[in-house]
């Protein structure tokens, strides 16, 4: 969650998980300090902040500090009370884990082929 100066107000531990490596730290950490690894996210913070209005959900991958790159649903929510922008809301959806289960499921549940 961003605020309306585009400060980290908090990161729960899910997005500390798929943003491992990444500056985490409340009120230090801002939207435009994400923008060196992630592809421009913190100017797409940036835009929903001033906009008022929520990002279309998109599959992305982000690029992390350490260079490995991360399969992410992104979904960006202005929040907003009495009609005025007062920050934001980043959802950051693991969807590399999610094709791997999947594929997992569908190899484990395929009907077995028979023998000659």
């Amino acid at each position: 969650m961003f605020s309306p100066e585009g400060s980290l107000v908090r990161a729960n531990p899910a997005a500390r998980r798929i943003l491992h490596g990444w500056d985490l730290t409340p009120n230090v950490s801002t939207a435009g300090s994400l923008d060196e690894f992630s592809d421009a996210l913190g100017q797409e913070i940036w835009d929903a902040i001033g906009a008022g209005q929520a990002m279309v959900q998109t599959d992305v991958n982000f690029a992390k500090p350490n260079g490995d790159r991360i399969s992410v649903r992104r979904m960006i929510q202005p929040i907003v009370v009495s009609g005025k922008p007062c920050g934001t809301l980043v959802l950051l959806d693991d969807v590399a884990r999610k094709r791997q289960m999947q594929a997992l499921l569908e190899r484990t549940c395929r009907p077995a082929s028979p023998r000659s």
